[in-house]
């Protein structure tokens, strides 16, 4: 039987790598607007980011399963809960 974990540490690694480029620019929108819903979408982009980032670590390390699963929830809900911020915050 193939084992599938190189692949899927490999798709995380993208995955953390494009997340980490898509935050970069939202950050670098927010620094030259001064606004905060983007600074918001940037720190939320972050948080789902650190998902793939757990996925990773998870490939590379083995880490507990209940301990992933922790992670990776907690991050879901803090960066969806920072876009959701970001939406409804009035621009000034």
């Amino acid at each position: 039987m193939v084992s599938t974990t190189p692949f899927v540490v490999l798709t995380n690694a993208v995955s953390v790598a494009l997340g980490g480029v898509v935050t970069h620019v939202a950050y670098r929108a927010h620094r030259r607007t001064d606004s905060r819903p983007l600074r918001w979408l940037a720190v939320g982009l972050a948080a789902l980011t650190a998902v793939g980032a757990v996925g990773v670590a998870d490939g590379l390390l083995g880490l507990d399963p209940a301990a992933r699963r922790l992670g990776q929830a907690t991050a879901l809900a803090v960066g969806f809960g920072m876009v959701a911020v970001a939406l409804y915050q009035q621009v000034e």
